[in-house]
């Protein structure tokens, strides 16, 4: 028996699912294929891999790979870490920031502890120690800063960030200490920087000789828990575990996302093992609810709800009149019944 597990959540105000179906590698007999051997990136091949090609890199001698292979309804784009022509899912898988955030709570990543000064402008971030890229590099100060560089070239682009508003300066300190020194206090830098881009770190080699990623990268070289294995647009993309990684290690040894972008022929090719998952983001919806319940109902499938994963901000234009008083704006912040819009609204 196939063992499936089934995520669906659910996005306040808009009717949107992110459907997963697992396919449990681990312990099911014959699930598991063997894979080549992983390497930073292969030549395309013409044709998307079968379900379980993918890389074994991470598997311990004489056993097979743990792998899966996902259904995604569009393609992950270029894998930039500081444009959004990427999916920023896929950014994460890639790339660390020197912060990042859980349950509201700024935690640390790239970055292994930090100080703010008193009067709120100084930022000195203590790197961690021993970091390497995907490609076996060093991490350091400097590409901490050689990734400022590259995102504040085109700052245009994230005028829409206090933080880069605020941004008065930033120098490495040594090779293990950053510097960031804002114009003005701004209550939410560290959350900014936990962000999912534009600040994420790329490492040298995947730059363009003129050292800048606007126009591009190289390739897409990380700290995180995977790097890339292979790419064919609007195909494929095979991830694979780095092991470089500096933290725990993922379980899974590599995972392909094939791009279905019809709920039909997704919901077929689960159904037909050919996905052990189906992955739907917000901006399009490869599952409906009776084929989701129909999945339910199934005793070869387990299904799991998990809670909502957004944060809905609603922001006020403080450069406009009357939004320019703070008078108004906190009489706006009092009026608010912050229940009701919990309770009908969010549901």
């Amino acid at each position: 028996m196939k063992h499936l597990q089934r995520f669906r959540l659910f996005l306040p105000i808009i009717s949107v699912l992110w459907l997963l179906a697992f396919l449990f590698a681990f312990g099911c007999s014959g699930e598991n294929q063997e894979a080549p051997a992983a390497g930073t990136q292969t030549e395309s091949p013409s044709e998307g891999p079968s379900s379980g090609d993918s890389p074994s890199q991470g598997a311990s001698s004489g056993d097979k790979p743990i792998t899966i292979t996902l259904a995604g309804a569009s393609d992950v784009g270029d894998l930039n870490p500081h444009l959004s022509s990427a999916a920023a899912y896929a950014q994460d898988f890639l790339y660390d920031g020197l912060v990042t955030s859980s349950s509201g709570k700024i935690i640390p990543a790239l970055a292994e502890s930090w100080e703010v000064s008193e009067d709120g402008k100084e930022l000195v971030f203590h790197l961690r120690k021993g970091v390497k890229f995907s490609d076996g590099s060093d991490f350091n100060a400097n590409d901490v800063k050689r990734n400022f560089d590259a995102v504040l070239s085109h700052r245009e682009d994230y005028n829409w960030m206090g933080l880069v508003n605020s941004l008065d300066a930033y120098e490495v300190v040594d090779g293990e200490t950053f510097k960031i020194t804002l114009k003005e206090p701004y209550y939410a830098a560290l959350l900014e920087l936990s962000t999912g881009r534009p600040f994420r770190f790329l490492a040298q080699a995947g730059f363009l000789d003129d050292g800048t990623s606007v126009n591009g990268i190289k390739a897409p070289i990380g700290t995180g828990k995977w790097k890339l294995y292979e790419h064919v647009d609007g195909e494929y993309v095979t991830f694979s575990r780095n092991e470089h990684y500096w933290g725990d290690p993922p379980k899974l040894d590599g995972f392909t996302i094939r791009v279905i972008p019809k709920g039909e022929t997704a919901v077929a090719s689960l159904k037909a093992g050919e996905v052990d998952m189906i992955y739907d983001s917000f901006e399009s919806e490869l599952m409906n609810i009776g084929n989701f319940e129909t999945f339910v109902q199934d005793p070869n499938y387990v299904t799991f709800v998990s809670g909502p994963m957004f944060t809905r901000l609603m922001t006020l234009n403080t450069t406009r009149t009357p939004l320019d008083d703070i008078r108004v704006r906190q009489a706006i912040a009092l009026a608010l019944d912050r229940q009701a819009l919990v309770e009908n609204v969010f549901g």
